[in-house]
């Protein structure tokens, strides 16, 4: 039986094709700088994050980058002919469509740029946090380069992102010790805690 016809657009991308992706460097240009510039205004305004410039640029970036994957996936996931009840098992394993490779490319740019700054801010640096970097950034890779389980795309990078958007205020308030000594603001950080574990079960 062929595969449909989208698959073959999603299947001709070779590496090389991903890395020049315009969707993937604007993802990865974009959050580095999005990274320097709210990194050098928290460090230069007296505030409870100045210390922890870099650390809270990165979670105002990936908070950023979680609010939009969630919408874009959530859309996608609500409104693909894939998901639909009857869908025959070549659409659901091999099915592709540009907005499913869209948040692939969306969430490998994002993965690039954490692992960038996993690697160069002291805060992030683990071994644990780059593993994870890279293992998500070659499943991206391999998606687009095979088409396979494609339509599950917008589930995994976009609606379980959700979970993610807590957890950035939560890490933000863990991280910036100052910020959760704050009493008018630590409650959020407490709200965002709960809300991360009842999402992420």
């Amino acid at each position: 039986m062929p595969k449909p016809s989208p698959l073959q657009a999603c299947s001709q991308m070779s590496l090389s094709d991903i890395l020049a992706d315009p969707t993937v460097q604007y993802w990865t240009v974009g959050l580095l700088l999005g990274q320097l510039v709210f990194g050098l205004t928290f460090g230069g305004i007296a505030s409870p994050v100045q210390k922890k410039a870099a650390f809270a640029a990165h979670q105002l970036c990936c908070f950023a980058a979680f609010v939009y994957c969630t919408a874009f996936g959530t859309s996608i996931w609500l409104n693909s002919s894939s998901y639909r009840t009857g869908a025959s098992f070549d659409v659901r394993l091999y099915g592709c469509t540009e907005d499913q490779s869209t948040i692939v490319k969306m969430m490998l740019g994002f993965q690039v740029y954490d692992a960038v700054v996993t690697l160069l801010v002291t805060d992030l640096r683990s071994a644990v946090g780059m593993v994870h970097h890279i293992v998500t950034g070659l499943f991206m890779v391999f998606a687009l380069l095979g088409g396979v389980l494609m339509p599950y795309a917008p589930f995994f990078c976009g609606i379980a992102e959700i979970s993610s958007l807590s957890l950035s205020i939560f890490d933000l308030f863990k991280g910036c010790k100052e910020l959760s000594s704050v009493k008018s603001v630590a409650p959020i950080g407490d709200l965002a805690k709960i809300l991360f574990a009842v999402i992420f079960l």
